[in-house]
């Protein structure tokens, strides 16, 4: 299927879960037995509208083929926008987990978002890298401080030796 078709079937399957069943066998009573709760219709009703405006928002990107976005994207763009898209289906799978009564915490699915969250930092950090914002270490200044607040045996530490010259300047005439 192309990520089109994709797109589409996620919005169809939010509009079904959305959209309450009528059976015209069931009589009124039974009906209302059956209902589902309104916190729960309207629970169903904010996933579709969210859903919708996913479908909106990833509309462009799913009308057009791959290799002509990966054309007009840098290398680290693509792998954010190939880990993004990753990481948005692999969320939709496990809402998807939670709707049929499967714990996603003890399916593959949680560590298969972890290790794509993993990457996601670590695309953050090359383009932090590549923009200068990562911040660098200035190796000398760390060894000159690591230096001098280490103690070696046979040295006075620095506020004992200020005390010593101050008590030898007072008592001088």
């Amino acid at each position: 299927k192309s990520m089109l078709h994709v797109g589409s079937d996620v919005a169809n399957i939010a509009c079904v879960m959305a959209t309450p069943y009528k059976d015209e066998s069931v009589t009124e009573d039974e009906a209302e037995e059956d209902a589902v709760p309104e916190e729960i219709e309207e629970q169903c009703i904010d996933c579709h509208h969210a859903l919708a405006s996913l479908e909106r928002l990833l509309k462009p990107l799913l009308e057009t083929t791959h290799t002509a976005v990966e054309e007009k994207l840098t290398a680290l763009d693509n792998a954010s926008l190939t880990l993004l898209l990753t990481y948005t289906m692999n969320s939709l799978f496990w809402v998807y987990l939670n709707t049929q009564g499967v714990n996603p915490k003890t399916h593959n699915i949680k560590t298969e978002l972890e290790r794509v969250q993993k990457y996601m930092h670590k695309t953050t950090i090359a383009s932090q890298r590549l923009k200068g914002d990562f911040p660098q270490v200035n190796k000398e200044a760390a060894k000159r401080f690591v230096k001098s607040a280490l103690w070696e045996e046979g040295q006075q530490s620095h506020s004992r030796k200020r005390h010593i010259d101050d008590t030898t300047d007072e008592s001088s005439p």
